[in-house]
């Protein structure tokens, strides 16, 4: 989802997003949906008012990635231009020509860009490692937020293999991730069982179980949303607190009914 934030805090687009929101409320209570239906029409409803209110100017300056370079830049503006004329010339004898020129081109960008990454990690570690070297804890923490804050999802963010070698392709990381995972959660362990058995199992008073059994409230859910740290990343389904926030009573009474719902029949959706 691509959002201005800049214009979340625009009270005239604010009130015509939470407006548009009520109608997407009645819609997503429905009682012949599942959980699940309702979950993900509730989501597609809110990414589309939200860049439909807050849309990112096509002429806006958008920030280059750095380790972009003028050579990739060019050639990814041939391996597009290559593309057009193989859709242009399909059907034609000249076909097979274009689109071996478009599959190499493509190509060349892919290896281009990973070489890059590379290179540019590189670059950026020793940068890190020469500022700690000359007691400059500030520029290298520094550049480590840089970075940090313009990673939003963790597979773009690189890690090293059991080799060392560095991993820059969102499969590959996300793979290495599974890997890491799995390892440490998975480890052999021999437990006495006399040591399980000795655990207590504390019981809950009278007054804690009730409030725990509680159907959750509205006041609770505004509270929750309203604790919430704005400007963090986004989770997988790319809604980011400050939009949530943006919905206002729309999104708060929305967040109730279905944690209500979820509460009643004891079914998270899938999702979660």
């Amino acid at each position: 989802m691509s959002v201005d934030n800049t214009k979340l805090k625009d009270d005239k687009l604010l009130e015509a997003f939470q407006k548009d929101l009520r109608d997407t409320i009645d819609a997503t209570s429905d009682d012949t949906i599942n959980i699940d239906e309702r979950y993900q029409l509730f989501l597609s409803q809110l990414k589309e008012k939200a860049e439909q209110h807050f849309p990112v100017d096509k002429n806006s300056n958008r920030k280059r990635k750095e380790w972009l370079t003028t050579d990739i830049l060019k050639i990814v503006d041939q391996k597009a231009q290559a593309f057009i004329e193989w859709q242009n010339n399909r059907g034609s004898k000249l076909e097979p020509k274009y689109q071996k020129k478009y599959e190499r081109l493509r190509k060349t960008v892919k290896t281009m860009t990973e070489q890059r990454q590379v290179e540019y990690w590189d670059e950026v570690c020793e940068d890190i490692e020469k500022s700690i070297k000359n007691n400059d804890p500030a520029t290298a923490f520094s550049i480590i937020r840089r970075l940090r804050g313009g990673s939003k999802r963790v597979e773009n963010i690189p890690v090293q293999d059991k080799n060392g070698k560095l991993l820059v392709n969102s499969r590959d990381t996300l793979k290495r991730w599974g890997e890491f995972f799995c390892e440490t959660l998975n480890v052999c362990a021999l437990i006495d069982q006399n040591l399980i058995d000795q655990i207590q199992i504390p019981t809950l008073s009278t007054t804690e179980e009730h409030r725990q059994n509680a159907q959750p409230s509205i006041e609770e859910v505004r509270k929750a949303i309203n604790q919430m740290k704005s400007r963090k990343a986004p989770g997988s389904d790319e809604v980011t607190v400050d939009i949530l926030k943006a919905g206002g009573e729309s999104v708060i009474r929305w967040l109730f009914y279905f944690f209500t719902d979820v509460w009643k029949n004891e079914q998270m959706a899938k999702e979660w």
